[in-house]
This record gives structure tokens, sequence and C-alpha cells, in this order.
């Protein structure tokens, strides 16, 4: 009875182990996820995610290489790599930086593995950067800018994320500041009003870099912002010269360039713009810095 234990269980370590899943870089660049089901000198026959069986040649091979898993632990850590080491209590992980990472079973959220679909998609510009490779979770992708590495990339999630806080300066003094990026372009508008201060900017974005808590934009931009200015003029009659002081309320209607920076959620854009004013005696010239400060939350993010 012992015997035909220690075979079953030596049977089921071996099953296991050949139900891994594998990744098969081809010399024409395709990428395959699957089982490995057959072998032999020249072929090799794979059973992807989908159900299908697919017979490789082997001299079309470049690599064959352990399928990587992501480990997203309780605090929201991710870690991707391969698992070297499993027991009852930890993972031992390898990443792709080889080191070696010991996560705690009880700190584990979940493991995604990588699917075959998931290959299909394309890769973001944004995620080259082999720093940025475990900031989102998903999967599996060839990232030529990477020495050919794999690793996980987003797959049923879209970065696409709705911002909302508070900014100071331009266009109105205190603004409320709405916006929508996405994984590629945005859009936000910001306005204000404080008595005689009050204006509306609204800008079109080209999002240049997206992590978890990092964002980047540049933006054309369009608005008004309405001023109290205080001018000094010169009164004079037959006898002598007075100077006075006075208010005027300029309009300074302009479109520009900005760069917005967004880090967890402390907000800066600079530009510059160009415009009109609509009262003569302003002393408001054209071009004009723009600036705007303040706190911006990222929604819906993970």
């Amino acid at each position: 009875m012992l015997k035909k234990l220690c075979l079953f269980l030596i049977f089921m370590f071996f099953a296991l182990d050949a139900s891994s899943e594998s990744v098969v870089e081809l010399r024409s660049g395709t990428v395959l996820v699957g089982e490995i089901i057959q072998e032999d000198n020249l072929t090799l026959k794979l059973k992807t995610n989908d159900q299908v069986v697919v017979t490789i040649e082997k001299d079309k091979i470049i690599k064959i290489s352990n399928a990587k898993l992501l480990i997203i632990t309780k605090n929201g850590s991710r870690y991707v790599g391969e698992i070297i080491e499993e027991n009852d209590s930890l993972i031992k992980l390898r990443t792709e930086d080889d080191l070696i990472m010991e996560i705690p079973k009880s700190q584990i959220q979940d493991k995604l593995s990588a699917t075959t679909s998931d290959l299909n998609r394309p890769m973001p510009s944004y995620y080259t950067n082999s720093n940025q490779r475990s900031e989102w979770p998903y999967s599996y992708k060839q990232n030529s800018n990477a020495n050919g590495g794999l690793y996980y990339m987003p797959t049923d999630y879209n970065l696409g994320h709705y911002n909302a806080g508070i900014s100071l300066i331009l266009p109105g003094g205190v603004n409320f500041v709405f916006g929508y990026t996405s994984n590629d372009v945005g859009f936000r508008f910001q306005g204000g009003y404080i008595g005689d201060i009050y204006g509306l900017q609204g800008n079109f974005l080209l999002n240049l870099s997206q992590t978890r808590n990092v964002e980047v934009n540049l933006g054309i931009c369009g608005g008004f912002t309405h001023l109290r200015e205080e001018i000094t003029r010169t009164y004079s009659n037959s006898y002598y010269y007075e100077k006075y002081t006075t208010f005027i309320y300029p309009t300074y209607s302009y479109v520009g360039l900005t760069l917005d920076v967004n880090i967890y959620g402390f907000f800066v854009e600079a530009g510059i713009s160009v415009g009109d004013v609509d009262n003569y005696l302003s002393e408001i010239e054209s071009p004009q810095i723009l600036f705007a400060i303040g706190y911006v939350h990222r929604f819906n993010k993970r």
C-alpha cells in the first residue's frame, strides 16, 4: 500500500510538472504560451490555453522558457518572475532582474499567469522601461526593447481614469479641476471664480508616461482669465501733472502649450501662451507664462 502511494505521488509530481506552461519564441517573432504535450528530435506539440494543439518545427524556435507569474500581495505589491521553490508557507520567486524574493503565502492575494490571447495585444510604448514592468498587473508580453524579455502587460484593464481636484493661480485663482486620461490621450478642464478674478481653461492631453503613481502629459490648451489690474495714470491740466491709481478688469484670451506632472496626487502644470487682451489700458503682454499647482486625485487606478 505504501509503495503504491509513493508511486502515485511520483506520478502526480511529474504530471504536474509536465503540465506547467512554457513560452516558445519563434524566429518569426511569434510567441506562443502553452503546455508541451509531445516532443521529438524535429518537432514539438504545444497545447495553448485556447486548447489548440500546434506543431512547431524545432529549427524555427529561438528559445523555450517557463512561463512567468504575477504575484499580487495583500498590501498591493506586485512581483513578476518564475517560481523556483514553493512550500506550505512561502513562495520563492526569481524576478527578471535575477533577484530572489521570498513571499509568505499568507500575504498573497492573487497569482496570475500568461494566456495565449494576451500575446496578441499591442504593447503600449510606456512599458518599454524595465523599471515599470511590475507597475501594472497583468499579462505576458514580449518587449523588444528589453533584450527580448517577457513580462506582464495589461490585458483586460484600460489605464484610462478620471481625475479631479483643486489648483491655484491660473486660470481663475482657485480652480476646480476635472479630466479624463486614457492610455494615450485625455482632456482636462479647470476653472474658478473668486470675485473679480475668474477664468476657464481646457486642455487636450497627450500622455507621455503613466505608472501607478506618476503621470506626465503634454497639452494643447485654450482659455481665458479675467483679472483685476491696478494701473497708474497721469492727469494734467494747464498748471501741473498729477498721478492717480485706478483699477481695470481686462480679460486675457489665449492658446498655449503645457506640460503637467502628477506625482501621488501632487499636481503641477506649466506652459506658455499667446493671446489678446480686451482692454488697451492693460499692461498684460503676450506671450504669457501659464502656471498652476494643486492636488488632483486619479480615480480608479490600480
